[in-house]
């Protein structure tokens, strides 16, 4: 008969494997908000591991057999409530990629790491010999240090640490849903599960706080320490396999605001292409900076499945502001912006040696356009004729021969 040490161990195993599945759910197979999704895959993996040693600490023996993991888990406790925080603000804000100071959040971590390597680095023998005294000891293996601090001063300022960031979490999303009230109603999956996980992470260091305050009155205290984590692992990852929209693939809508500020010389054409965003204008100098920047130099409109949020995360964009800077800087919808590249690769490059015996056809195959009808309607709308009459007047000297400088396009 299962007895109840037995339940809790197979507990913290059925949790980790299915934090691990979820974490390849994830990283392979989830095509959508790839930068949010790996900050949640490794806030996963970092519990799952956890969660795993915990379950391998009451295995007979196991840790003075392969003493190299005892405790490797512990610099991950810091990781737990800065990766969380990160994902929401991700997925809220759909980010592309970490801002510049985002490190600072991984310094608490990499501190206590530090502060480990002496005993991490000690001899195979003398790590199993200390592992093999703290099982002696009735004060039990959590009451020993093998850092700098005392052995209750890490649990203090994990609990510190993960209380600023469940508030941080909690005035994100009151923030966001202040500024964008109609947002969650087009969100609503991906809302309740980033509210449901703030809920998650809140309870756990409040579990943590129970324990540290009453924690010479409770026995099995390791137990007590190692359920709130594979609890909050097992709630976590239950919670997306029921909300497979979250799990394999959600997307969130950019949030509406105000417009970009429109110069006195744009055309009311290009101003009804803008779409609702807050840019600056500085910003928005910027960003189409590095967008020129990148089409230049790694022409990426020569790939013919380029959606914009490839684009966006190639020149460091969020997709719905590269959409904005592509309207009101050019005057033209993200599709008209790449085939007017493609087009003018081609006019620039036709005489090259390689191309002197394709057709048009290939020429343009060759330029990104995935269809002849494609090629023919872009080009058209580029230079008001046909392929075929545009290098037929090139040859009779009729139009320009020198390369057009793409940068000047629109």
């Amino acid at each position: 008969m299962i007895n109840a040490y037995q339940f809790v161990y197979g507990f913290f195993f059925a949790s980790g494997l299915l934090g691990l599945i979820c974490v390849y759910i994830l990283v392979v197979i989830n095509e959508e908000q790839k930068h949010a999704n790996r900050i949640l895959a490794f806030a996963l993996l970092t519990l799952a591991y956890t969660v795993v040693l915990n379950g391998l600490t009451y295995v007979p023996r196991f840790f003075e057999q392969y003493p190299h993991f005892w405790r490797t888990a512990l610099p991950f406790h810091y990781l737990v409530a800065p990766m969380f925080y990160l994902y929401i603000r991700a997925s809220l804000k759909q980010e592309l990629a970490f801002r510049r100071w985002d490190w600072l959040h991984f310094l608490p971590a990499l501190l206590h790491l530090a502060e480990l390597m002496p005993f991490y680095l000690q001899p195979t023998q003398e790590k199993a010999a200390y592992i093999h005294w703290i099982h002696q000891q009735n004060a039990g293996w959590v009451q020993h240090r093998e850092g700098l601090l005392a052995p209750w001063m890490h649990p203090l300022l994990k609990l510190a640490l993960g209380s600023v960031y469940v508030v941080a979490d909690v005035q994100l999303l009151r923030r966001f849903k202040q500024h964008n009230p109609s947002w969650q109603k087009e969100n609503r999956e991906l809302w309740w599960w980033l509210k449901w996980l703030t809920t998650f992470v809140g309870v756990l260091y409040g579990f943590m706080l129970l324990v540290l305050l009453f924690r010479n009155s409770l026995q099995h205290i390791s137990i007590l320490v190692s359920v709130p984590i594979t609890l909050i692992l097992f709630l976590s990852t239950a919670t997306l396999v029921f909300k497979p929209k979250v799990l394999y693939g959600v997307r969130g809508n950019a949030a509406p605001a105000m417009p970009v500020e429109q110069n006195s010389t744009e055309s009311p054409q290009a101003e009804q292409l803008v779409p609702k965003v807050t840019l600056p204008p500085e910003k928005v100098q910027l960003f189409k900076k590095q967008l020129d920047s990148y089409v230049q130099e790694k022409q990426p409109y020569l790939n013919n499945k380029l959606p914009i949020r490839d684009l966006a995360l190639g020149c460091g964009v969020p997709p719905h502001f590269l959409s904005a800077v592509i309207n009101r800087e050019y005057g033209m919808s993200y599709n008209d912006f790449i085939n007017q590249h493609r087009v003018q690769y081609i006019i620039n490059h036709r005489d090259s040696e390689r191309w002197q015996d394709y057709t048009l056809e290939a020429i343009a195959m060759e330029s990104g356009f995935n269809s002849r009808s494609t090629f023919i309607k872009a080009f058209k709308k580029v230079t008001g004729t046909t392929p075929s009459v545009y290098f037929s007047q090139v040859q009779a000297g009729k139009l320009p021969t020198k390369p057009i400088d793409l940068s000047q396009i629109g």
